[in-house]
């Protein structure tokens, strides 16, 4: 693996990069591809200086290579892989000089990616939406009393995708004080808002094991359960915050091996089991766990009962899969067609409209 530059070697390689740029003319695609490196080099400059002038150019270089129109040979750069890169910029600004302007911006730009089947653009979508978090959490750390509720509902939404789809979400301990943050002032009936805080403190509870996390998480959803009484407008969100809690009580179950932790967890699937109102694919997964849990509770005391049960729920299991239409259990989504270009040329369209308006030299706000 090769060295870091250091700054002399970025200065020194910035100014070669400038010099090129005036060999080449706005259409040609040689120019953009300087451009596009000092934007880069400046962000890598940004990384050991930590001065707000090389994220600025950073920011302005990327804004740039995103307006310069495509060139005439057809040739062109990856212009889905130069959002993203602009968005973390505007991010990274916004988190080290208090902008919260800058997250707004980002967050929009992140949003948009997420829309576009981004495996083909060679962006990782688990790392766009966990910018995306990082992006949210911004404006509620830097001005919590003032930060709308649909903001904050957006963090907890892209915080429970990220859960569902099994991915890693970091930084977990600043998103969960801002969620914190975010609890105290939004109204009461936000139930997403403490479903998304119950989420990290889940995720973090797997890792650390601590008790703290699963008594303020499982009081959480317990208090989610019991303002939403049985009614059709709330069904879905007491299944879901009950699925939560039964997740979590098998968590502490595999975690600590005390036959009152197993009692629990199986006593919360199979309350949870009981409940018509479940989804094909979700009745199926937590049917498999219901079936894990009393083998391991036949394993550990050798209750005949427990044996009689894991056998009935992996039938049951069966049954679920054969009576279920074809691709309903399929954990593999299929291929999103192609993004349409015209809503990438939309954006960058108002983007280039709203550049205009900023005088020469001041830095990039970037609006849309």
């Amino acid at each position: 693996m090769a060295p870091e530059p250091t700054v002399v070697e970025i200065d020194q390689y910035i100014a070669y990069v400038q010099n090129v740029l005036l060999l080449f003319p706005r259409p040609c695609f040689a120019h953009t591809i300087c451009i596009h490196t000092l934007a880069m080099m400046r962000f890598k400059r940004y990384r050991f200086s930590d001065q707000k002038e090389d994220l600025d150019k950073s920011i302005l270089h990327y804004t740039e290579a995103i307006f310069l129109s495509p060139p005439l040979d057809g040739a062109s750069l990856n212009i889905i892989l130069l959002f993203f890169q602009l968005a973390s910029s505007l991010l990274r600004r916004s988190k080290a000089f208090k902008q919260p302007e800058d997250a707004k911006y980002a967050v929009e730009y992140l949003r948009f990616l997420r829309e576009l089947p981004l495996d083909t653009f060679g962006v990782l979508r688990n790392v766009v939406t966990t910018s995306l978090v990082q992006a949210l959490a911004v404006p509620v750390k830097l001005d919590a009393a003032r930060y709308p509720t649909g903001a904050i509902l957006a963090l907890a939404g892209a915080i429970m995708e990220i859960f569902y789809q099994g991915k890693q979400l970091q930084p977990l301990d600043e998103v969960i004080q801002c969620l914190r943050d975010a609890l105290k002032i939004c109204p009461p009936d936000l139930d997403l808002v403490p479903l998304g805080l119950a989420v990290t403190l889940v995720i973090r509870f797997g890792t650390t094991y601590l008790n703290d996390d699963y008594e303020e998480a499982m009081i959480l959803l317990e208090n989610v359960i019991a303002s939403n009484p049985p009614g059709e407008s709330s069904i879905r969100t007491q299944i879901l915050a009950s699925a939560m809690a039964s997740t979590l009580a098998r968590l502490r179950a595999s975690i600590y091996p005390d036959p009152e932790y197993l009692e629990e967890a199986i006593s919360r699937r199979r309350a949870l089991l009981s409940s018509s109102s479940l989804s094909d694919k979700l009745r199926h997964g937590l049917t498999h766990g219901m079936a894990i849990l009393a083998e391991q509770r036949f394993n550990n005391f050798g209750l005949t009962e427990a044996l009689q049960e894991a056998r009935y729920r992996t039938s049951e299991m069966a049954s679920l899969v054969s009576s279920s239409p074809l691709g309903t259990f399929d954990k593999v989504d299929a291929d999103r067609a192609a993004y349409p270009m015209t809503v990438v040329e939309e954006k960058i369209r108002n983007l280039r409209e709203l550049i205009s308006k900023t005088p020469r030299g001041t830095p990039i706000t970037t609006h849309t």
